[in-house]
């Protein structure tokens, strides 16, 4: 079980490289997209985003940092619907305690 997080603009590209190595069945992978990474995912470009959705689709949970969001002015409805909206000192905390080992991208 693996916390994936993007907190850099420059760790988004990072981790659409990475996610193509990843096992086929992503259900023990949280994606957590906070702090100056919530901007570059916002103007992510278009071909960035198959391999995001991709993702979603073979299993893995993605979320956005409220506080992030609100740090930054983005509005909550701004982030593609396949991201929850989470508070991600909570969900980070919360997924390190039931075992999840965290990796900076």
């Amino acid at each position: 079980m693996i916390l994936l997080v993007i907190d850099r603009p420059e760790a988004w590209e990072r981790f659409v490289e990475r996610v193509q190595d990843l096992p086929r069945d992503k259900r023990g992978y949280v994606l957590l997209v906070r702090d100056e990474g919530v901007t570059r995912c916002l103007g992510c470009e278009p071909g960035l985003f198959p391999h995001f959705h991709q993702f979603v689709l073979d299993g893995g949970r993605a979320a956005i940092g409220l506080n992030s969001l609100k740090r930054f002015g983005i509005p909550e409805t701004r982030p593609p619907e396949l991201f929850e909206r989470v508070d991600e000192e909570a969900l980070e905390k919360e997924l390190l305690s039931r075992g999840y080992r965290r990796e900076r991208l």
